[in-house]
């Protein structure tokens, strides 16, 4: 589900800037909100499907597993954001 959201918006941005130079500013305003509009439907169907497995592993009380990714994930978060919190 989510590898196919992102190559439907990998062909909507495509699409949008192989028209880029062929065209007025007036269409590439168009082609750039239409765009926009079918990035914003893909990051709400994405959305709604986070939103659907998470609520269905909480009723069905499903144990999440631990992985490797997310382990590197918490500690370079735990590296990083007062890293960042000082140099903002």
């Amino acid at each position: 589900m989510i590898v196919s959201l992102n190559r439907y918006q990998g062909g909507i941005m495509i699409w949008r800037f192989s028209k880029h130079g062929k065209m007025s500013n007036q269409e590439k305003e168009i082609i750039e909100r239409r765009a926009e509009k079918l990035v914003g439907y893909t990051f709400i169907i994405l959305a709604s499907y986070i939103l659907y497995e998470s609520i269905s592993k909480l009723i069905n009380k499903e144990i999440p597993e631990p992985s490797l990714l997310g382990k590197i994930v918490a500690v370079l978060s735990i590296i990083m954001m007062p890293i960042l919190f000082y140099n903002k």
